[in-house]
């Protein structure tokens, strides 16, 4: 059975505030694409954004407007959607572990980042949870259970005891799915 998550807001401004593995402005860029990407897919502020998955329910999403500089700078659509995904899965994260990102992971080990415990008295910290990412722009059911698949298959090919995560982020509904073992 799936359990519920809180009624909550993911409020993407919230990624400005330093976390031990994001950085301020990191963190204000990530939260920026997110912006780029929900409204392209002509989402407002205080948009409902589905959670299905490990977690059900629904999360209003919030942010500042953006302007054609925003537009501008995240012009690529596949890095935008990469960085935005990353975005509202922290905050999605989060919100389900009560973790926050301690380190940004190195390429080659299957996910984006590893989170923990936010306490630097603690460090080097202890990792709890792989956090794997991804994002698609507009699509539908088949293509998220499609992403979904993709990375398990390549998570379950690295040797590792610490649980993992697994968020796709799809902007045109917007829904997140989770998974999590």
């Amino acid at each position: 059975m799936c359990d519920p998550i809180p009624d909550e807001v993911l409020d993407l401004q919230c990624l400005a505030n330093d976390r031990p593995g994001i950085t301020r402005a990191w963190g204000e860029g990530i939260a920026q694409a997110a912006t780029v990407c929900l409204e392209d897919q002509r989402h407002s502020p205080g948009a409902a954004m589905s959670v299905r998955g490990h977690r059900t329910g629904t999360c209003r999403l919030d942010w500042q407007e953006g302007d054609d500089q925003m537009r501008r700078c995240f012009n690529d659509s596949g890095y935008a959607t990469e960085h935005g995904a990353y975005a509202i899965a922290i905050l999605l994260a989060e919100l389900i572990t009560g973790w926050t990102v301690v380190e940004r992971s190195e390429k080659g080990t299957h996910i984006d980042f590893w989170m923990g415990e936010d306490n630097e008295e603690e460090l080097p910290f202890t990792n709890k949870v792989r956090l794997e990412v991804t994002g698609i722009r507009h699509g539908d059911d088949a293509a998220i259970a499609a992403r979904m698949k993709e990375k398990w298959t390549r998570l379950t090919g690295t040797v590792h005891s610490l649980p993992a995560m697994v968020i796709v982020v799809e902007f045109g509904l917007p829904v997140s799915e989770v998974q999590q073992k």
